[in-house]
Parts: C-alpha cells; structure tokens; sequence
C-alpha cells in the first residue's frame, strides 16, 4: 500500500501556492475596482504595489516567526490574516481598506505562505528536491492561472468586492487543509536561529549582493510594470478577451520556470540572467514599434517566462556565490529587490497611463529598464566552471 505521509509536506505548499497564487490574478480585479471605487487606476495600483512590498517582508521574516508557532500552525495563521485581509478589502468599500486588507494584510501572509510552502518542499521525500522545489515554486503562478477565470466569473455575478470575500474564503480553507497535512506529516520547521534580520546585509560579497539586488530590481519593476497592468493593456488594444492577458503570463512564468531550472544545469545563472534581462528588454521595443494585440501577448508569453525563469535562476546564481546553508538568509535579503519593483512598477505604470492615456510610455521606459538590468548581471563576477 502506498504511504502517503512522506509526499504529505509537497502537497501542503502545492495549496499554498495555489490559494495564494491569486496575486498574479490582480490585473482582472483592476478596472472594476477602479469603476466601484471611483477612483483613478494609480490609487487602485498602490494595493497591488504594497502587496508585493509586504510580501517581500513576509518572505524576509518567516524564518524569525518560526520563534514563535511551529511550520503547520504558521501556515494557518497566515491563511486566516489573509482571508481577514481580503474579507476586509470586500466588505469595507474604500481605497483605503483595500490598500490595508489586500496590500497589507493578504500580501505579508502570502509572502510568509510562500516561504512556508518551501520549506515543506524541502523536507526529505520520495520526489528529488530539485522536482519538488520546481513544482512548488510553479504551483504560485497555477493559481494564478486559475484566479483569473475565477475572478472574471465572481465579479459578474457579485462584483469586485464580493469576489474578494469568496477568495477569503477559499484561502482560509486552503490553508486549513495545508495545516492538517502538515501536522499528519509531523514535518519539522526549519532552524530560525540566525545573525539578525539586518546585520551583515552585503555578507563578505558586497559585490555580489548589489549586483544582484540592482539587477533584480530592474527586472522586477520591467516585468512587474507590464505583469501588473497586462489586462488592461490587452484592453486598449480592443482583446477580446482580456482575461486572456494574465492567463498567458501565468502559463509562461510555469514554463520558463520549469524550463529554466533545466537550463541552469548545463548554463550558469549568471547568462541565463543577463540573457532573460536582454529578451525581456527586447520584446518589449517589438511591442512599442508594433503595438497589436498578436504582439502584445508574444511580449507577455516572453516577459511571463523570463519572469519565471527570474525566480528558477536567482537561487541557482545564489549558491554559485555562497553555500547552500547561507542560501536562505542571501536570497531573503536580496528578495527585497522584489517588493521595491513590486511597490515602483504597477504604481509607475498606473502614473503613466493616467498621465498619457496610453500603455506606450511604459512600455519603452520598461524596455530601457530590461536592457539595464542586463547590464547590471553582466557585472556579476564569472562564475568558475563546476559552480
């Protein structure tokens, strides 16, 4: 008979993912909050901008929380914070609880529940940790595949804010389940003792961690720029179907990070970051020289997959610098480049289109910033062959 137990960890953290994943299904809630709101798409950007701030800090202290509640009681409290704070956003009808509840409240538990879901895919089990890691990390964008359709068919029937309260709902029960799987699985929590959250930041290679930390920076606000914004891009330029946008960005970011976490294996991170930061600049002076909705989601299935391959390479590059036991603390610093493009991309974007009434700006001030992060990986020191 087959013993479940051991795959029991996987499974909480594919769940995980999978609830929290409806931040990547953003872009659908957009324009009807914008409308029941009342408001401009700039103040409507600031909740997704924040949320990808605060879930920067949830992955930075996740770690430190572990002082306080085990990995399985963790992970529900995160699940129910979450669902406070999107219950909050739905129920509440303001720009201001919106920004507290979904930005404050769902994105710190969702980078905390990102940080948990990996450390459950890393516990010893039948499923090889580099399988296990890729299926994890893909399981984010799954959801957010599956939260646009979801979101589109909700705010027909009940509106913006009601989807909100469903998506409380379903998070909560997500990580209840996530919790029980946990706790049957017995699996521990990772050592939470460290030197500080703020203590030795640039480690003994401050090149390294600036280089990095720039490079994701650009490259986050470049794709997060388009990501944020990609249904309402798919809008101006008369789509059909503009739940079609994040959709394509989604599946991408699945399959550039399950493509490019093979590539590493035979290509150092370094390349393959200075080549995802070069496609992602040049697809989108495609898009702003041809702008048509066919070249629109090219630029979207290629920014989506460099996106998602960002996210397979970081660590891989990480550890050619540093051990792997220093991974988790190197890798949680520099993810604060994510949250600083997440809080200056959409919220940029959002500025533009209000100002000019276009997508056009953004798109080739994202071009430039692409092709700048490419330089700043082409910084990075060689990394010697066998690394």
């Amino acid at each position: 008979m087959l013993n479940l137990k051991p795959y029991s960890p996987l499974t909480a953290g594919v769940i995980i993912n999978l609830s929290m994943g409806l931040l990547y299904g953003w872009s659908v809630l957009l324009a009807p909050l914008e409308v029941s709101l009342d408001s401009d798409r700039a103040s409507v950007s600031l909740a997704y901008s924040l949320a990808t701030i605060f879930f920067t800090i949830g992955m930075f202290v996740m770690y430190k929380l572990l002082n306080w509640l085990s990995l399985d009681k963790l992970a529900l409290a995160m699940g129910a914070l979450g669902a406070t704070g999107l219950a909050l956003a739905g129920l509440e009808e303001s720009i201001f609880t919106l920004i507290i509840g979904f930005g404050a409240g769902y994105g710190f538990a969702a980078g905390v529940s990102y940080f948990i879901a990996i450390s459950a895919a890393s516990h010893p089990s039948p499923i090889p940790i580099t399988i296990a890691m890729s299926i994890n990390v893909s399981a984010f964008a799954v959801g957010g595949v599956l939260w646009p359709p979801i979101f589109e068919a909700l705010i027909r029937t009940i509106g913006p804010h009601g989807t909100l309260i469903i998506a409380a709902i379903i998070l909560l029960t997500a990580s209840f389940i996530a919790f029980l799987l946990l706790n049957y699985s017995k699996v521990e929590s990772p050592d939470s003792k460290g030197d500080g959250l703020f203590r030795d930041i640039l480690t003994n290679k401050p090149r390294v961690v600036i280089a990095l930390f720039v490079g994701m920076t650009l490259l986050a606000i470049t794709s997060l720029m388009v990501i944020g914004h990609a249904s309402g891009m798919a809008a101006e330029l008369n789509a059909s179907n503009i739940v079609l946008a994040p959709m394509i960005t989604n599946f991408a970011y699945i399959a550039g990070a399950l493509l490019v976490g093979q590539i590493c294996r035979v290509i150092n991170g370094r390349l393959v970051l200075i080549g995802i930061s070069f496609l992602t600049g040049l697809v989108l002076i495609i898009l702003w020289l041809f702008p048509n909705i066919d070249v629109l989601y090219l630029a979207l299935a290629v920014i989506g997959a460099c996106w998602g391959g960002c996210a397979a390479s970081y660590p891989v590059t990480v550890s050619s610098f540093y051990s792997l036991s220093d991974l988790p603390r190197v890798y949680g610093r520099i993810c604060i480049a994510f949250g600083v493009g997440g809080l200056i991309g959409p919220l940029a974007a959002g500025a533009l289109f209000d100002n000019y009434n276009s997508y056009s700006t953004v798109t080739i001030i994202a071009a430039g910033l692409g092709f700048l992060a490419a330089i700043t990986h082409l910084s990075l020191p060689k990394i010697k062959v066998g690394k």
